[in-house]
């Protein structure tokens, strides 16, 4: 008679019994646990009967490698990434999760082998880079070795302005400083020097602080 294979409840071709056994392969099971059964149609001399086993598909195995834009970088700026993830079995389709010191951070979709990313907000200090490949289509997930990024204090621009320019004696002029950087608005104290002699801290708001002062003598005051 014959045997009818079913692999996840989906029927196969009968398959002949030949000296009590019947043979069927199976090609392409993903990855993961496969319910497989065996069902004997039965002849004149023999009733219907049933097997069942299953069969564990491990995922197939993978490398990821992390590639980082620049060993170094200033506060606030974006720094590129990239991860590539291969296989002997193929080319691997998915995710892969950039982290940051262990915090997961942007995610980027595999283009053949290779996924890219910017990373941002990075704090001062050495952070480690790790690549993870989270697995699809039976391929296994990875985690690539780590990457050590530096990142150094941001070097803010300082633009001093004095309202009125030129001004008469005994005038009130209004110092000012600005302070930016493309890492952000930067916050703390500032001191003015005129001539040689330091006002007391003034705090920035919204990266700008002020000095008025009217007891300035006459001549260029530095």
């Amino acid at each position: 008679g014959t045997v009818t294979f079913e692999i996840d409840n989906v029927a196969q071709q009968p398959v002949a019994l030949v000296g009590g056994v019947a043979s069927f392969t199976a090609t392409g099971l993903s990855g993961g646990d496969h319910d497989i059964k065996a069902h004997y149609n039965g002849s004149t001399n023999f009733s219907v009967g049933d097997g069942a086993l299953l069969q564990h598909v491990n995922p197939i195995a993978t490398s990821t490698t992390l590639t980082l834009g620049s060993a170094t970088s200033h506060f606030g700026e974006q720094v590129a990434v990239s991860a590539r993830v291969t296989s002997a079995a193929g080319t691997p389709t998915g995710t892969v999760i950039f982290s940051i010191d262990g915090v997961p951070g942007p995610s980027a979709t595999l283009t053949g082998n290779d996924a890219t990313a910017t990373l941002s907000g990075m704090a001062i200090g050495a952070r480690s880079i790790t690549a993870r490949y989270i697995g699809a289509d039976s391929f296994a997930t990875g985690t690539s070795n780590a990457g050590v990024h530096t990142v150094s204090q941001a070097t803010p621009s300082v633009l001093v302005t004095a309202l009125p320019m030129p001004s008469v004696s005994g005038q009130a002029v209004t110092f000012s400083a600005k302070v930016s950087s493309p890492g952000g608005t930067p916050t703390g104290p500032v001191v003015f020097t005129i001539d040689g002699a330091a006002s007391s801290p003034l705090q920035l708001i919204n990266g700008e602080a002020t000095l008025a002062r009217s007891d300035l003598s006459v001549g260029n005051r530095w």
